[in-house]
């Protein structure tokens, strides 16, 4: 046995409050577990390389996939810890945590709508497996533990890189809207709850009077994947910039309405004039 490749990985999307333990434990089993079980397994070996697959959400994190990105957080620390047991010469052969991104013909896809959304809204691509292999090996002929790999608009991609989460710009407020444009703060509220709840009925498959505005988007079947299917939506629809995580962050109709018509109530009220809103079809 000349090396290893541990490819192995789990994806269980939800909210963090809405796991169970159970779906913790099969999330981090493969990559935890299973990193430690192998290598204490292979500990007398005279291995050349030790090469585990981690993710890019092991370092900036991922909406819905926590459980995911610590997992992959514990390989690249591991990996660092692993290659410190080579000089004492309890461990043979460098390892090496690889934080992919997504791969095109790896074994965890990607809906296209949300590689659309990638594309538009980080200028990454999905990972040509060529390339990946030639990146496998100048990476591995390096002497770094870790290293993240990205693919795609290296200029829209570079500032991701080089700002943190927790000094990123804010993001520049919406033209304030005149006081005339609307009847009340609370009609254009109305409007655009009665808009999402016609959205969500359309792309869920589920009757108006069956959805409670108050109730969590993912009580109606809505994931990670949906979630970006319906921002590409809203935002084609409405000419917005939204993201998929802002549903984790207003989970209901209600909230989603409330944040929408004080951050964007202009974007709504170009397109569906208040006296149509009546009328208003949905997005989907």
């Amino acid at each position: 046995l000349d090396g290893i490749l541990h490819c192995a990985g789990l994806l269980r999307d939800n909210f963090m409050y809405r796991k169970s333990a159970a779906e913790l434990r099969q999330v981090l089993a493969p990559k935890v577990a299973g990193t430690i079980h192998l290598d204490a397994a292979t500990a007398h070996l005279y291995l050349d390389f030790l090469l585990l697959f981690s993710s890019a959400a092991g370092a900036w994190g991922s909406a819905g996939q926590a459980d995911y990105a610590a997992a992959n957080g514990f390989l690249d620390v591991f990996a660092e810890q692993r290659n410190a047991k080579l000089q004492s010469g309890a461990r043979r052969g460098r390892t090496f945590a690889i934080n992919w991104p997504l791969w095109a013909g790896g074994g965890m896809r990607m809906e296209a709508a949300a590689q659309r959304m990638m594309r538009q809204n980080t200028g990454m691509s999905a990972l040509p497996d060529a390339l990946g292999l030639q990146a496998c090996a100048r990476i591995m002929a390096s002497n770094e533990a870790r290293m993240m790999l990205m693919h795609g608009d290296l200029e829209r991609i570079r500032p991701l890189l080089a700002t943190s989460a927790n000094d990123a710009p804010a993001a520049a407020p919406m033209p304030a809207v005149p006081a005339t444009t609307f009847a009340a703060a609370a009609a254009l509220r109305g409007r655009i709850e009665q808009l999402l709840l016609q959205a969500v009925a359309a792309m869920m498959k589920f009757a108006l009077e069956d959805i409670d505005t108050d109730a969590q988007l993912s009580d109606y079947g809505f994931d990670s994947i949906s979630f970006t299917e319906f921002a590409s939506q809203l935002n084609q629809h409405y000419h917005l910039e939204l993201t998929p995580t802002v549903f984790f962050e207003h989970p209901t109709i209600a909230e989603m309405a409330a944040w929408l018509s004080s951050e964007h109530g202009a974007a709504f009220a170009a397109t569906v004039p208040l006296e149509h809103a009546a009328q208003a079809q949905p997005v989907a």
